[in-house]
């Protein structure tokens, strides 16, 4: 495990939203995937994913955080590099009303939120917020492992598991 012999992650872990369709990069979410379990990724409220066996791990960050850093992500891939603020992205971003669209539309982050809280109890989901990711990376590692059933017990793969998903790393 650990391999980095990839492009860009989404061919590895496709991202259920830009994966296909209209504003699609063209991954097959069919496709096989070169691990076990399947891993997609979404920023989707909970109503809008796929729905089955799986598993849920959703992570919840501070929306005063999410945002510049969603504002950095975007500019120059869904809009034009500086022709969008930053403040006008903030002020937007944090003004939208509350509720959901389509999966082709964006929804309100706090929508998102309230829609995997509702379901933090259940037991094929796991919460966490972002910042306590941060303060306790072997932990949390520690208990997706558990929770998914993979590396549970294998603490060489969980220390590479740590390193590469250090933001040092990344």
């Amino acid at each position: 495990g650990g391999s980095m012999n990839f492009e860009e992650i989404s061919v590895v872990i496709p991202y259920i939203e830009v994966s296909t369709g209209r504003t699609g990069i063209g991954i097959n979410l069919d496709a096989e995937q070169v691990a076990s379990p399947r891993a997609f990724k979404t920023h989707a409220c909970y109503d809008f994913c796929p729905k089955g066996a799986g598993k849920y791990l959703a992570v919840i960050r501070n929306p005063l955080d999410a945002t510049p850093s969603m504002y950095t992500f975007m500019n120059g891939w869904v809009f034009r590099d500086g022709c969008v603020s930053p403040e006008l992205y903030i002020r937007d971003f944090l003004a939208q009303a509350v509720g959901p669209v389509d999966i082709a539309k964006p929804t309100t982050f706090v929508y998102v939120i309230e829609s995997w809280w509702k379901h933090r109890e259940d037991d094929n989901v796991l919460l966490y917020f972002y910042e306590d990711m941060l303060e306790d990376l072997a932990g949390v590692v520690r208990e997706v492992a558990e929770f998914i059933g993979c590396g549970a017990g294998n603490e060489e793969l969980q220390k590479l598991v740590v390193k590469q998903a250090s933001k040092e790393f990344m």
